[in-house]
């Protein structure tokens, strides 16, 4: 990582900012992709995935669960985003769904390993 990426941000960052001061009524807009720009940008540069697959299989950790990990991971950061652009454009309800959508989903994400852990007590215990 050179800095590009904060630097980019920090650009769109003052592009919006002039923006919202002449006026402009879609600023948050502006910044809600920039947000996404910038952040797609620097996942596709990442080579940490492939780290983190590596040093879970040298530990002997399965794949769906590291899969499982970042999957909670990738959806706790992209529903804080989502709450947070919802609220400065002023969708206040709209932020509370998606938070609620948010903790969902990563209940479902992670049913799976907890109904493991379960049968795998019950079998340890009967």
């Amino acid at each position: 990582m050179d800095g590009k990426f904060i630097l980019g941000a920090l650009a769109l960052a003052v592009c919006g900012y002039f923006l919202r001061e002449f006026g402009w009524r879609g600023a948050p807009l502006f910044f809600a992709v920039a947000l996404c720009v910038v952040a797609r940008a620097l996942v596709s540069r990442l080579p940490l995935l492939s780290s983190i697959y590596d040093e879970a299989a040298a530990l002997g950790v399965p794949d769906d669960t590291v899969k499982a990990v970042l999957k909670v991971l990738g959806i706790g950061y992209l529903t804080s985003v989502t709450v947070s652009v919802c609220r400065e454009l002023g969708a206040d309800s709209l932020s509370r769904v998606a938070s609620l959508a948010g903790r969902a989903e990563i209940l479902a994400a992670v049913l799976p390993a907890v109904l493991s852990l379960l049968r795998y007590g019950a079998e340890m215990i009967g």
